[in-house]
């Protein structure tokens, strides 16, 4: 799969990732929501919002993910994903004034030391490849 990957241009995924995503979406609320559309309030600001949430937190994300795939590897990318919650918990105690409990910081050194672990082993057989292949 990854062959047929590299010849797709991560912005056309990410188009038809979020549109296809937001169809569904849309579909889905007009089933399941009980709010009617008369009771919303579709001014400039709420459409601004919605944009601006919708191109900086969703896009510029997936672009820079998309790409960083396509440069460093699926490899890299994922390690992001793991790493991500801690950063989550970090921001919460130092913008909303959260407390960390212990399971909390047991699970962040779990979280970091696989991180190393990953990068040593993943690394070390990039070193070995490279000292193997000199040129």
């Amino acid at each position: 799969m990854s062959v047929y990957a590299k010849e797709v241009d991560p912005f056309v995924t990410i188009t038809y990732t979020i549109c296809f995503g937001a169809v569904l979406l849309i579909i889905l609320m007009f089933i399941f929501e009980k709010y009617e559309i008369k009771h919303m309030d579709f001014n400039y600001q709420s459409v601004f919002s919605l944009l601006t949430l919708g191109i900086f937190s969703t896009a510029l994300a997936f672009s820079g993910f998309y790409l960083l795939i396509k440069r460093a590897g699926p490899f890299f990318p994922t390690l992001l994903g793991y790493i991500a919650p801690v950063f989550g918990i970090i921001a919460g105690v130092i913008f909303l004034n959260e407390k960390i409990d212990s399971l909390q910081v047991i699970g962040i050194i779990f979280v970091l030391i696989g991180i190393i672990l990953i990068n040593k082993t993943k690394f070390g057989d990039l070193r070995k490849t490279s000292k193997a292949n000199p040129g």
